[in-house]
């Protein structure tokens, strides 16, 4: 008897695997997303990986003796926030857009001056802008 046991929890487990209704009364509904929503999303999308990129050139920039490319980096990483405000804007609204622009643009500002004081040795002023964001 036990042996049976042992043969049907593998087929019972192997059950539980097979794909079944969503819901516990059998009924699953289909959700769709509109085109306008597709290309948001894929512009966000877009957007956030450019403010990756950017940030990353930008500390490579900031850092590294003898970048002179170092402000026009930053100028392009500020473009990017403008760009993420006025995406959510045609969602949102324009107050909305323009808020998350000017804090993105602050988050900015205030990461260049961490990464400016890391640079030069200023461990208190680095402690202190970090104290500031919190």
């Amino acid at each position: 008897m036990k042996k049976l046991g042992f043969m049907m929890l593998p087929l019972l487990f192997l059950l539980t695997m097979l794909p079944g209704p969503i819901s516990a009364n059998g009924n699953t509904e289909e959700q769709s997303i509109s085109q306008s929503e597709v290309k948001f999303e894929n512009e966000f999308r877009r957007l956030w990986f450019d403010h990756v990129l950017w940030t990353s050139n930008y500390n490579t920039s900031a850092t590294t003796a003898g970048a002179e490319d170092h402000k026009q980096v930053l100028s392009r990483l500020l473009k990017n926030q403008e760009d993420i405000g006025n995406t959510v804007k045609s969602i949102y609204g324009e107050d909305a857009g323009s808020k998350l622009a000017d804090l993105l643009k602050e988050h900015i500002g205030m990461a260049g001056k961490i990464v400016d004081a890391a640079k030069n040795g200023k461990e208190d002023m680095v402690h202190q802008l970090n104290q500031e964001c919190n």
